[in-house]
């Protein structure tokens, strides 16, 4: 019941800080201000979103996320490759031709992750912030309750080398790191609805087209009658 409870505030809090800025574009819209009100709603609903996917259950798990920036890829099971980007711990399974097949979210508590290999074929993805290792089927389905890890170094872990990191009762496989999969047309468009950074820049836009348009508007006064 808890669990619901902090999921259902993850997903109600960023809404609410939407619509707010949601409502300011509508207000934009109104006085004039065209393309700063579509800047502000798509920047709102990159920055925001990334706190909402996660939470989507598994209605995001055919469609393929951005794994272009901030991602680790390695060989996965039955020739496939596995990637995983950023904080947000999205998983995505891909052929070898880069085709995409699968994906999920791992609970990395908005931290950076660590991918690797178990040596019965199981994803691992370790979280620096909660302390555990998940293990995943390669449909995304969890292959064990999440585990304890450590790691030997100063560097958080990238990517999981059996000899530096350690986990009760699983045995890591050597990683093989590949270059990440390639481009295709969905994610691409997807990038401003995923990285905060290009949200930030969309708004920050959007307030100096705001101030350029009233800046034009007071050095313009409309004619008296």
């Amino acid at each position: 019941m808890r669990e619901n409870n902090t999921v259902l505030l993850w997903v109600l809090f960023p809404l609410v800080l939407m619509f707010v800025f949601w409502r300011d574009a509508l207000r934009l819209m109104r006085a004039g201000h065209g393309v700063a009100a579509v800047l502000t709603v798509l920047g709102a609903l990159g920055f925001f979103g990334g706190f909402l996917l996660p939470n989507l259950g598994s209605l995001l798990d055919h469609v393929e996320l951005p794994a272009f920036f901030f991602t680790t890829t390695i060989a996965g099971p039955d020739h496939s490759m596995v990637a995983l980007t950023g904080a947000f711990g999205r998983v995505q399974r891909y052929d070898m031709d880069g085709n995409f097949r699968a994906g999920w979210f791992a609970h990395t508590g908005g931290a950076s992750g660590a991918l690797g290999m178990t040596t019965d074929g199981a994803i691992a993805v370790a979280s620096t912030r909660t302390k555990e290792i998940e293990l995943f089927h390669p449909d995304g389905a969890p292959a064990a309750a999440p585990r304890p890890f450590s790691w030997t170094g100063t560097q958080e872990p990238r990517v999981l080398w059996p000899s530096a990191v350690k986990v009760d009762g699983v045995t890591l496989a050597q990683p093989v790191e590949l270059a990440n999969p390639p481009l295709h047309v969905l994610p691409v468009l997807l990038v401003p609805f995923w990285d905060p950074l290009v949200a930030w820049l969309m708004l920050g836009l959007a307030m100096l087209l705001m101030r350029l348009g009233r800046r034009r508007a007071s050095s313009h006064p409309p004619p008296q009658a």
